[in-house]
Parts: structure tokens; sequence; C-alpha cells
């Protein structure tokens, strides 16, 4: 099977049984009733969330290689480029499944924002810190200047 063959299928084969089971996994707080119109948007969401979900399971299986081919492993760059795209891909299943069950009680609110929204903001500046550094770009993929020359490299 080829590779994006293989990732749609792994994608759907966890994104289907995600999205079927998040009313067992989270159950819907009795103290929040969304409108009838607002139902479809809370389900897109919720299909969308699965999704991405599967779609971080399949990176997870087959993304490290190309990661790896990106971005050099000095320092673990493309060790934390990729379990950082994983998290960004993943986190948002849990996250808004626990907030559907949570509903507005404060105390476990606080630690849901805690422990989905600080590694959100945490994961970009891993990507900024590895994409950035130029001693973690190879060589041959430094840009020409119009003139025909090489932008100079810091090192």
């Amino acid at each position: 099977m080829k590779t994006p063959a293989a990732i749609a299928v792994v994608t759907l084969a966890v994104a289907v049984p995600a999205f079927a089971l998040t009313p067992v996994l989270f159950p819907p707080s009795p103290h929040m009733s969304p409108a009838v119109t607002q139902v479809p948007f809370f389900v897109l969401l919720g299909g969308i969330n699965a999704m991405a979900l599967g779609l971080g399971v399949a990176f997870l299986m087959f993304g490290l290689p190309a990661i790896r081919r990106l971005v050099p492993s000095t320092s673990g760059r493309a060790v934390a480029v990729y379990l950082a795209i994983a998290w960004l891909l993943m986190s948002w299943y849990p996250h808004g499944g626990l907030h559907a069950s949570n509903g507005m009680d404060a105390g476990p609110l606080l630690w849901i924002e805690y422990g989905f929204h600080l590694p959100l903001i945490v994961a970009p500046l891993v990507l900024i810190w590895a994409l950035t550094d130029a001693r973690s770009r190879p060589r041959s993929t430094q840009p020409s200047d119009a003139a025909g020359g090489t932008d100079a490299e810091v090192h």
C-alpha cells in the first residue's frame, strides 16, 4: 500500500470510531444544551476533530522519515518538530471532548485550559526554534539572490 493510501486508511480507521465514540468517551455536560440550530455545527466540529486525531495518528506512523529529511537532527530538532506537529493535530479531539463533558465547571475547566492551551502555544514555538535556526538548515536549500550569488550563512 502506498503511503497516501495508508495515511487515508489509518486516518479513517481512527477518525470514524473516535467520532462514533465521542458521546461515550466524553458524555455531554447536562449543564450545557446547544440550540437546535447549533447542533450541526458542533457535530461538524466533532467530525473535524476526529479527522485531525486520525491524521495525527497517521502522521505518527508515517511522518518521521519526511521530517528527518526536512529538519536535520541536530539537538533533537527533527523529533521536536515531529512531536509538535502530532500534538497540534491530535490534541483537538480530547480538548473538545473534555470541554463538552465539563461544561463550565471552573476547576476542571482551568486544568483543561492549561493542559491544552499552553502546549498549543509551545508547539509553534518549537517549530519556530527548529525551522529558523540557520545551523539546522542544509546548505543546499539556501536561496540564491537576484545577482546569482548566495545569501550569507550564519554559523
